[in-house]
């Protein structure tokens, strides 16, 4: 909440502190209502209103930049409900002939990135769900490396453009199809973090501190 402002936290109690979220689980969404930005608890994997069950949310946890405007499920959301997904970094796995192997990507500068993702509200008799998908792009060069796709992260000036229903979608598309991030910095960690019951600091420490680096798990 300090680090964008937000007016306040749309839920009660405050979000339990995670360092491994998982689709399917709740993590912190950034929106704008009316004149102010609001923080809310969000399921990863989007539930479009119009699905006939939630566990569609395991397909549509990314949304490939390329096919928003086309694609019925994204189209309608990326003119009325964008949001921002908020996190100290992410993990993304590099494949080798040994395996894969996780990485811990986060700012060198920034405290939180900026996600670009959409939103919609599912509601199916008592049951409502709010949740979001996170939009991805072709990487950075520094991150080819590691994984042929990349989240699309938002500077602290593109993400108040994102928010607002104002700016036109098709030029907030073009910007961040060809803008990455420069200030990024990765390194790899260990396959504690592979399991998503596994959480603590441990997730993001450096593999080379890690002891159990070759444990299988």
């Amino acid at each position: 909440m300090e680090v964008f402002e937000a007016s306040h936290w749309d839920a009660a109690p405050p979000l339990a502190p995670s360092y491994n979220v998982a689709p399917s689980q709740v993590a912190a969404v950034l929106r704008q209502e009316n004149e102010s930005q609001v923080l809310h608890p969000m399921h990863w994997g989007l539930i479009p209103r119009w699905a006939k069950s939630r566990s569609v949310g395991y397909k549509m946890i990314n949304a490939r930049i390329e096919t928003l405007t086309t694609k019925p499920a994204y189209r309608s959301l990326v003119q009325r409900k964008r949001c921002v997904a908020v996190a100290q970094g992410y993990y993304e796995w590099q494949k080798s002939p040994a395996g894969k192997t996780p990485f811990f990507i986060t700012s060198e500068r920034a405290p939180l990135l900026c996600f670009a993702a959409l939103w919609d509200r599912w509601q199916h008799g008592e049951n409502a769900v709010s949740s979001f998908t996170i939009i991805t792009r072709p990487p950075a060069p520094k991150l080819a490396q590691i994984h042929n796709r990349m989240p699309a992260l938002l500077t602290p000036q593109q993400h108040k453009r994102w928010l607002s229903p104002a700016e036109p979608p098709e030029l907030l598309l073009a910007e961040l199809a060809q803008s990455a991030s420069d200030d990024l910095q990765f390194y790899p960690v260990s396959n504690f973090v592979n399991r998503p019951a596994n959480n603590g600091p441990r997730c993001v420490e450096p593999a080379h501190q890690e002891p159990s680096l070759f444990d299988l798990h």
